[in-house]
């Protein structure tokens, strides 16, 4: 297997979720013995992926802009992509400004 090599298949089952938490979060998983349990531990899981998402984000702002734009349209929308490129640069200059004092 390469280095940029996924899965078989791996890309098909999650963005954020996998098909398992998703039908848990609909409630169409029969078997779950604790539905209140299982969603808790879901959302555990989703808050550290957003979290990896935020660092995957800024990576790609700077690495490859044109794969950010795409997603920012697609999750935002063109005008909120613009209003989070311009608060993750005023948060860079912050750090640079900070850093030279």
């Amino acid at each position: 297997m390469g280095i940029h090599s996924e899965p078989s298949g791996h890309m098909d089952r999650r963005a954020l979720l996998t098909d398992r938490e998703r039908e848990v979060l609909r409630g169409d998983a029969t078997d779950v013995k604790n539905p209140k349990e299982y969603r808790s531990k879901i959302r555990s899981r989703l808050k550290k992926r957003l979290d990896q998402l935020e660092t995957d984000i800024d990576l790609l702002d700077k690495h490859e802009p044109e794969l950010a734009a795409d997603l920012y349209d697609r999750v935002c929308g063109d005008q909120e992509r613009r209003l989070a490129r311009l608060e993750r640069e005023v948060d860079e200059l912050r750090k640079e400004i900070n850093n030279n004092e």
